[in-house]
């Protein structure tokens, strides 16, 4: 059971991290675009937006799958 119990930490970790990812792409096409600052790639800054889009997407199945097996671990136990 700690094995599923240590799964939360590293799946939320996970979302929290490819979340600040997102954010941080997004501020910086905002930012290139209103203040003419440095010159962004839209291409890369999509791939990357995909990218940490996609890790939030695996780290919340697998917080997911966690929760449904603690769930199936107590079941058992009553």
């Amino acid at each position: 059971m700690s094995s599923i119990t240590s799964s939360f930490p590293v799946a939320l970790a996970g979302i929290r991290h490819n979340l600040n990812g997102l954010s941080e792409v997004s501020q910086q096409v905002a930012h290139a675009s209103v203040d003419g600052a440095e010159a962004v790639d839209h291409a890369v800054s999509a791939v990357q937006a995909l990218e940490y889009s996609n890790g939030v997407d695996a780290s919340a199945a697998a917080l997911k799958r966690a929760n449904e097996a603690l769930g199936s671990v107590f079941d058992a136990l009553v």
